[in-house]
């Protein structure tokens, strides 16, 4: 007779909800598609090659920082590699502004390195998401947040940092209020280790998502939810100013000195999360120099994400 018991990984999971995938995802397929896929893949092997090539070598056209190489070794390779699921996390208030969420022990191996992508079945960056989209749509904010539609007139915004939040900072990247997409990935992606090697290549292309445990400070990362709060701030016509995929923050000019970047055709972006994929949401909000000073933004609240630790006995 089967038992209803929960198994031993059950018990010690803090988790609420599992199975996460955002509506964009890439998920296993079954096996009568994985078949004919691999079929296709053999047979256009030597052109995926050649297009492997020259992706490497576009690589080295950008200039792109060891935490920027990190990141997108996880979106680009390990993820669509392992396709696992995100978990909603077991969170704490650490103080009335500041919620911990808390990464469960069981993404940690047996040799004590935490499985960020899948390694362990569970993706971190979908579990940040889900967990992070559920609390503020839960919070205060809640229905404003999902109101807040208008792709050229936006109040709330996410933010993630490796670092504190600091206010004097002159350019900010952020996703949408309602979405917790680069965020979920950029609160603890420069912890990995790609990036750091002398060969870019072969730091992109390997399929390893661990990271040693006692490389680990007790919080990976903060992931910030914001307000524009000047009432004024829309008041200038054409405030957001569209602009193509790039990975830096174009260049201010005298034409587009105190506008806000919204990025919009970076495909890699729609691959993910639950952005519209017919071109009309821009998966990122760059607030540079005036723009983000005139933004006045607020700190709404703040969300520490916490180091796996063994429970208290």
């Amino acid at each position: 007779m089967a038992s209803n018991e929960p198994s031993p990984r059950e018990e010690r999971t803090p988790l609420i909800q599992r199975g996460y995938y955002g509506q964009n995802d890439m998920k296993p397929m079954p096996w009568w598609k994985l078949i004919p896929t691999y079929i296709i893949l053999i047979v256009l092997s030597p052109i995926l090659l050649v297009l492997m090539l020259l992706f490497t070598l576009i690589l080295c056209c950008y200039k792109l920082s060891p935490h920027q190489m990190s990141s997108m070794k996880v979106f680009k390779i390990l993820e669509p590699w392992y396709k696992a699921p995100g978990e909603r996390f077991a969170t704490q208030e650490h103080d009335e502004k500041t919620t911990d969420i808390c990464i469960p022990m069981t993404m940690v191996d047996d040799t004590k390195c935490l499985r960020t992508c899948g390694g362990l079945g569970t993706s971190l960056r979908k579990s940040l998401e889900h967990t992070v989209d559920s609390h503020v749509r839960e919070g205060l904010y809640g229905k404003q947040v999902v109101a807040d539609t208008d792709v050229n007139r936006p109040h709330y915004f996410l933010n993630g940092s490796l670092y504190k939040y600091n206010p004097s900072y002159d350019e900010l990247w952020a996703s949408a209020g309602r979405m917790c997409q680069w965020p979920a990935l950029y609160s603890w992606s420069g912890h990995s280790p790609a990036g750091n090697s002398c060969c870019t290549a072969s730091e992109i292309y390997c399929c390893d998502d661990k990271i040693p445990m006692d490389s680990l400070p007790d919080v990976l990362g903060y992931i910030y939810f914001l307000e524009l709060s000047n009432p004024n701030y829309y008041d200038k016509p054409d405030r957001v100013e569209k602009v193509g995929f790039t990975p830096n923050c174009p260049p201010i000019t005298p034409q587009n000195e105190g506008k806000v970047f919204a990025r919009y055709g970076y495909m890699d972006a729609y691959g993910f999360v639950n952005l519209k994929t017919d071109g009309s949401e821009p998966d990122a909000y760059i607030f540079k120099g005036k723009a983000l000073e005139e933004a006045n933004m607020k700190l709404l609240h703040t969300y520490r994400i916490l180091k796996p630790s063994q429970p208290n006995p």
